[in-house]
């Protein structure tokens, strides 16, 4: 299975589009994925939802950043701002 990646370009993370991607990748591969981002992405996405309930607490020293809507999500820094991978 080839990874997901996609990039959204602005200069304001449009978390709407990351849903949306997420939603299609779950019906096309049939289950959720990993999500990676780079540490200035999961901040602003901490900053436009806030702390989230499932965990999403920002970049951490080991990659693993908390969960996203139920979803493992891991800092990769080696991506630019607003890039995501799913895996």
């Amino acid at each position: 299975m080839k990874p997901d990646r996609f990039t959204i370009t602005t200069k304001k993370f449009d978390f709407m589009k990351l849903n949306e991607k997420i939603h299609t990748y779950k019906l096309e591969n049939g289950y959720k994925p990993y999500l990676f981002m780079n540490e200035d992405t999961i901040d602003e996405l901490v900053n436009i939802i806030g702390l989230s309930c499932d965990g999403l607490t920002g970049a951490q020293s080991n990659g693993l950043c908390g969960t996203y809507c139920a979803m493992k999500t891991f800092c990769d820094n080696t991506m630019q701002f607003g890039e995501v991978e799913m895996r």
